[in-house]
């Protein structure tokens, strides 16, 4: 009798140890749409990054304004749907880091780009150097904000035992 009663206690302390240790649907789901907007940021800055480099290069800026709607729309539709996420137990670090993030791309898109979206003739080359310039100055400060996302999402990953695949985030 005793060993049977330590043999069902063992059991289910492993079952509670193991069950434990499974992330729930709602931190994975919480862990995967931060990393999937973070993500689709990452991609769509360098898609509009290599755009503006061809823009340079031709000294057509037409190319651009589709573009800079689009990632603008992105952008504002991302700020929008984690300002409502509701955050789940250790999320909320990693889910302001993200917020931080996307609130500078859009300082970016919408305050330094904007005359981007300007008539071609009234694009000066002074205007075109002093965007580029501040994009420029402004590169560390957004590699440093996907940094720190990159940082507290491992942080969350880790303390429920998510998978992080370093290419996604």
């Amino acid at each position: 009798m005793y060993y049977s009663r330590r043999t069902g206690i063992l059991t289910l302390l492993c079952f509670n140890l193991l069950s434990c240790s499974q992330p729930s649907p709602e931190i994975k789901a919480y862990n995967d749409q931060l990393v999937a907007i973070t993500s689709i940021t990452h991609k769509k800055g360098n898609l509009l990054g290599r755009a503006i480099g061809e823009a340079l290069i031709d000294r057509d800026y037409n190319q651009l304004r589709p573009l800079l709607g689009e990632a603008t729309n992105l952008i504002l539709q991302n700020l929008d749907s984690v300002k409502q996420l509701q955050p789940v137990r250790g999320g909320e670090p990693f889910r302001e880091a993200v917020l931080d993030l996307l609130q500078f791309e859009r300082l970016i898109l919408i305050d330094v780009m904007k005359p981007l979206n300007e008539p071609p003739a009234k694009l000066s080359d002074d205007i075109i150097q002093s965007i580029m310039k501040r994009l420029f100055e402004l590169d560390q400060a957004e590699q440093k904000k996907f940094e720190m996302v990159k940082e507290r999402q491992k942080l969350f990953a880790n303390q429920f035992g998510l998978q992080v695949d370093d290419s996604e985030v």
